[in-house]
């Protein structure tokens, strides 16, 4: 898959409401960039969803440091600088947001380009502009040809905007509902706003029969929900698997009985929550903790993450192989366990990675346990090694009210910036 198809197959998993997906794609598609210029496009999006999840300041870092990456390709700079626009209009900053639009449409085939039509639309809305954002929107469906899940949003957010207009002509209103009925099967998350939509453009037509039959539809329809961990059930049968998360209170029950069910819960944890190579906790071991953590960090603690990876673990595993390779992510776990505190929270993230959770650390203390762990990992056997054995870390404390993908996210691309700066020190989220 070519860089342009990882960037589209992104977009397409995060209009399907699949936003872990669509991360996962794009920071995959980060880490195989083979050139600095190749990670433009990635910083670019990346700062997008920044921005839709509500973090404008950091999407605006993102693009600057992608700003830093361009080279002369008048499209990037064009896609680059409407999303630095609208970066800044959700900082209130709307002179320099004009500037930044004004360069971006310097670019002589803006008419063209369906992905550069629906940001214009975007700036538009956000400029209270809202015939220029439909007309946007129009030219976008017409030249997504091969991309319904665009042609589908795009008509979503287009009967959004006849809604807010004062009169639209008829026959405008009749090809919206057009495109929109035939692609509203795609948009499952979006159904019931869909259908809302549709029932409102059919009534600005006169056409209430219609309107009441989609305002039934929408009705018929589930409600959004924000997507939350469901409370794990009782246990039922005694299996080395788990088949749903155990909560601590229902392996503390457990352990309350004979000996014989005391080392059944160990074998329980054991396939549940424990990495089977380190024997340290999963992540379906913090998905457990989450709650508990974020109600935490929203009172006031400080909450920091640590993304953990062991450099150049792939290319020892090439050279050394596979068992010399899982040899040394069993002693830096070991090393790592040793050294966090009691209260902290260490989890593997994926062969040659982990992630670490402190509340109520300050950075001078963070910096200091990573410290100790380097200087641990230096006196481990090495001489067979091509390079010293080390770690990078990014580091990110947690923003109020932010989700935990996007907390996640900003540290795992500061532990990106931290491995290409091959430091062996934290790279704190927007410092790099």
């Amino acid at each position: 898959m070519n860089q342009q198809q990882q960037i589209k197959q992104g977009q397409q998993l995060l209009r399907q409401g699949l936003v872990s997906n669509a991360l996962k794609t794009w920071l995959d598609g980060l880490s195989q960039s083979t050139n600095i210029p190749e990670e433009l496009p990635y910083w670019v999006v990346l700062g997008g969803y920044f921005r839709a999840a509500g973090q404008a300041e950091r999407a605006l870092s993102l693009h600057q440091h992608a700003y830093g990456l361009m080279g002369s390709d008048a499209y990037l700079r064009s896609w680059l600088e409407m999303q630095l626009c609208l970066d800044l209009l959700a900082l209130d900053q709307a002179a320099l947001a004009q500037q930044a639009l004004q360069r971006a449409c310097q670019f002589a085939d803006l008419l063209c380009c369906p992905i550069l039509q629906e940001l214009l639309s975007q700036i538009y809305s956000a400029l209270g502009q809202d015939e220029a954002s439909a007309n946007a929107l129009e030219s976008a469906i017409q030249l997504y040809q091969d991309d319904a899940l665009a042609v589908a949003q795009c008509s979503l957010d287009l009967l959004k905007v006849y809604a807010r207009l004062p009169k639209v002509r008829a026959e405008r209103l009749k090809v919206a509902i057009d495109v929109a009925n035939r692609h509203l099967p795609l948009l499952k998350d979006q159904s019931r706003p869909m259908c809302i939509q549709l029932g409102h453009a059919c009534q600005m037509l006169g056409r209430d029969e219609d309107a009441a039959r989609y305002f039934k539809q929408a009705l018929q329809l589930p409600t959004p929900k924000h997507t939350k961990k469901s409370k794990p059930r009782r246990l039922a049968m005694v299996e080395y698997k788990l088949q749903q998360i155990t909560s601590d209170i229902e392996i503390e029950m457990l352990r309350e009985k004979n000996a014989a069910q005391h080392q059944h819960v160990k074998q329980l944890e054991t396939a549940g929550f424990r990495d089977e190579i380190t024997g340290l906790y999963n992540s379906r071991y913090l998905a457990m903790r989450w709650d508990d953590l974020h109600q935490q960090a929203q009172q006031g603690t400080a909450l920091c993450l640590l993304s953990i990876g062991i450099n150049l673990f792939a290319s020892i595993s090439e050279v050394l192989g596979k068992d010399a390779a899982l040899l040394m992510y069993i002693q830096i776990g070991q090393i790592l366990q040793a050294q966090c505190p009691d209260d902290a929270i260490l989890v593997t993230s994926g062969t040659g990675s982990f992630e670490l959770i402190l509340l109520k650390h300050e950075r001078a203390s963070v910096e200091g346990i990573v410290a100790a762990v380097q200087d641990k990992i230096a006196k481990i056997e090495q001489a067979y090694l091509p390079e010293p054995l080390s770690v990078s870390a990014g580091g990110a404390y947690f923003i109020a009210n932010e989700a935990r993908d996007v907390f996640q996210l900003r540290a795992n691309l500061a532990l990106f910036l931290a491995q290409r700066q091959e430091t062996k020190q934290i790279c704190w989220d927007g410092e790099a």
